[in-house]
């Protein structure tokens, strides 16, 4: 795995390091004392893994990893424990408290491993039966999903489908690939929405109501896209 550590106080780094260059298959590439220089690393080459301090001065890892569209897999390294909950919000693989010793690091990329490759294995559509037929979609072809009761009419551009199924089923299903819902009867394709306005979500000609409990986890959905 290809991967960059970013720590503004030296040593953290260098424990890194040395924890990394016993692991095979790890490649720890560069190291950073800031966040901007790591942006500007990971605008020209392809990242695994990052290691990521949380306080560092001017931004902190937390504000940058908001700030990028599709960051790579993220370990938070810190010595302030109180912001886990936070690093698991933004899908950080793990979250190392320092001092952390070899076993502890070992744990987390290996962790970080098993992701990256089910990642790659996953595949990019599914078939559902429509009456007789067996239709093949491609998931980033997938508008909204729509409930009623047990079953879920998916959307395309092309066609709408009627498949006997529950909308929870697709949200576990979908949810790796930025699928979330948004009410108890919608879920939507965050890579496909047009606009959001007035607690309605728009893609295409459709307008999505956004349900009151769902508000908080879309917005911080969005922000997780947002510059």
């Amino acid at each position: 795995m290809h991967c960059i550590a970013i720590d503004d106080e030296p040593k953290a780094l260098t424990v890194i390091r040395k924890h990394a260059e016993q692991i095979p298959f790890l490649d720890l590439a560069a190291t950073f004392v800031n966040v901007f220089e790591a942006q500007q690393y990971l605008e020209e080459h392809q990242v695994d893994l990052v290691f990521l301090d949380i306080q560092m001065p001017d931004i902190s890892g937390m504000q940058w990893l908001r700030s990028l569209h599709q960051p790579p897999l993220v370990i938070f390294t810190t010595a302030f424990p109180q912001y886990a909950a936070d690093s698991y919000e933004l899908e950080a693989v793990d979250y190392l408290i320092k001092p952390f010793d070899l076993e502890r690091f070992l744990r987390a990329v290996n962790k970080a491993r098993s992701l990256s490759e089910s990642s790659r294995q996953r595949p990019d559509f599914f078939f559902v039966k429509d009456g007789s037929r067996q239709v093949k979609l491609r998931i980033k072809e997938i508008l909204y999903l729509e409930a009623a009761g047990n079953y879920v009419s998916i959307y395309t551009p092309g066609q709408k489908i009627l498949v006997r199924q529950t909308l929870q089923s697709f949200s576990e299903q979908l949810a790796p690939y930025h699928f979330l819902r948004v009410h108890k009867s919608y879920l939507v394709n965050l890579q496909r929405i047009d606009s959001i306005e007035y607690q309605h979500i728009h893609i295409g000609a459709s307008r999505i109501p956004v349900g009151k409990p769902y508000r908080e986890g879309l917005q911080q959905a969005i922000d997780r896209f947002s510059h």
